[in-house]
């Protein structure tokens, strides 16, 4: 069996893919003069993970009104950071006529998850990746083919079959998705990633206002929004993809201490299982940062692991193109 190279991404990923995109910072920035983050912000000293864990945090000595208030609010800044990474996203979808720029996150993605048919696992909410992908393939298909979820497309015209599409697990959902809020199990949809809001455009979706866009904020306990079976389902399905995978890329991720929920991950599944693999004389994991606080978390992080593994500031310094 081929081993292959898992492609592990954060923000700084698709801050590498167009400078345009927004982290966390600028997220902060671009709704801190909202309604919603002046009405509850300010107890938070302007934190947006704050203030964003606080409104999806069901307190059990709140009332039902309160509680509901809190989660408009919530729904209503998810949607101004749906539109701040639209904004974004704008500029990358005007230079995809152009994939061959030498831009090397692109050719990482190409030739690490087209090419090889391999894994990318994302933490981000925009559509760069697929777009890239439509644009590597030259069409439009099914994305559930690459979500590996059950999701329908929004469009009552289903889009064609891949062949042998690689694997796209967005663990924190994403803006092209639409629920239905407080059930599990209801119907997933998706948009296609290069128009937007075609929700409000599509005969499917018409006297359907109460689907909201599926993603999970930037929260300090995310578990409280991981409620959704098909995002349960996408983070469950990470191990049995492991073993196809003898190296790990991190690339764009920050490795914050307080992101909890994805340090377990990463101690409690994904490392452990590079830690047993039996070719150890090669480096297994490669974290890609250009910031030194990132970097030296994650080096700190993995002392405890008897893996090998290596930090650095550029892609191109890796052998990951080779």
């Amino acid at each position: 069996m081929q081993r292959k190279t898992l492609l592990f991404v954060g923000a700084g990923f698709s801050k590498g893919l167009c400078d345009q995109m927004p982290l966390l910072e600028d997220l902060s920035k671009e709704i801190a003069h909202s309604e919603e983050y002046l009405r509850w912000g300010r107890s938070y000293n302007d934190n947006l993970e704050s203030l964003l864990s606080f409104l999806s945090a069901q307190l059990p000595w709140e009332s039902s009104e309160r509680k509901y208030e809190k989660h408009k609010s919530l729904s209503l800044l998810i949607e101004k950071i749906k539109r701040a990474i639209l904004k974004g996203s704008s500029h990358y979808q005007d230079s995809l006529n152009d994939v061959d720029s030498g831009n090397e996150y692109v050719d990482l993605l190409r030739k690490k998850w087209h090419d090889e048919r391999g894994l990318v696992i994302s933490l981000n909410y925009d559509t760069l990746v697929e777009s890239l992908y439509l644009k590597f393939v030259s069409s439009n298909i099914d994305l559930e083919q690459i979500y590996k979820i059950n999701i329908a497309p929004i469009t009552t015209a289903m889009p064609p079959v891949a062949n042998d599409p690689p694997t796209l697990l967005k663990l924190h959902g994403s803006i092209n998705w639409y629920h239905l809020p407080f059930q599990k199990n209801s119907q997933l949809y998706y948009g296609c990633p290069r128009l937007r809001d075609e929700k409000f455009r599509s005969e499917r979706f018409k006297n359907l206002d109460s689907y909201e866009t599926m993603i999970v904020p930037p929260t300090f306990m995310k578990q409280n929004l991981i409620n959704h079976e098909q995002i349960l389902k996408v983070w469950r399905d990470i191990k049995s993809y492991l073993d196809t995978y003898s190296k790990l890329a991190i690339v764009g991720y920050s490795f914050q201490d307080s992101d909890l929920m994805l340090r377990q991950l990463f101690s409690s599944l994904i490392f452990p299982y590079f830690e047993n693999l039996k070719s150890k004389n090669s480096i297994s994991i490669y974290f890609i940062n250009p910031d030194d606080d990132a970097r030296e978390r994650f080096d700190r992080f993995c002392k405890q692991f008897k893996i090998l593994s290596k930090s650095y500031k550029k892609i191109e310094e890796t052998d990951l193109l080779e």
